[in-house]
């Protein structure tokens, strides 16, 4: 069952290289340049290689689960953020339709995608992290040592 998923998957994202070779061929596919074709394309295809290899091997576990998990959740939040400032700037009011400014949300997603898998590559993933801690009572306020005031 999963590996005919998989291989529909496959299919399905090699259909954006070939999109893309017709656009490539022809100028255009229905006014869209060759490039976002080879893009998603490539892109669908690295993330299918790394099913294939989740599937052929253990599940991953950890700093390697949480980094795969960023990039996918970050990449679709990127190409939200792109659609949207750089591709429907002309909704947004005149005045804050500087390229550069509307530059900025797309590269924040960027920038934050990288200092996360930086910040789990070299600290790992820590088990109390997702912890929540007891309350301290609103009339007083517990100290790190244990003794409250």
């Amino acid at each position: 069952m999963f590996s005919a998923i998989l291989g529909i998957h496959i299919v399905a994202d090699s259909l954006g290289l070939i999109f893309g070779y017709v656009a490539l061929c022809g100028g255009r596919r229905s006014g869209i340049p060759a490039f976002p074709f080879f893009m998603f394309g490539v892109i669908a295809l690295l993330a299918s290689a790394g099913d294939l290899r989740i599937l052929r091997s253990a599940p991953l576990r950890g700093a390697a689960r949480l980094s795969r998990h960023l990039w996918r959740m970050s990449f679709a939040l990127f190409i939200a953020a792109l659609s949207f400032f750089i591709g429907q700037a002309k909704v947004l009011p005149k005045p804050i339709r500087v390229p550069g400014l509307l530059a900025l949300p797309v590269l924040a997603v960027l920038v934050t995608l990288l200092y996360w898998l930086w910040r789990i590559r070299r600290d790992g993933v820590s088990r109390r992290a997702g912890r929540l801690q007891p309350r301290a009572s609103s009339s007083s306020i517990r100290l790190p040592n244990g003794s409250s005031t």
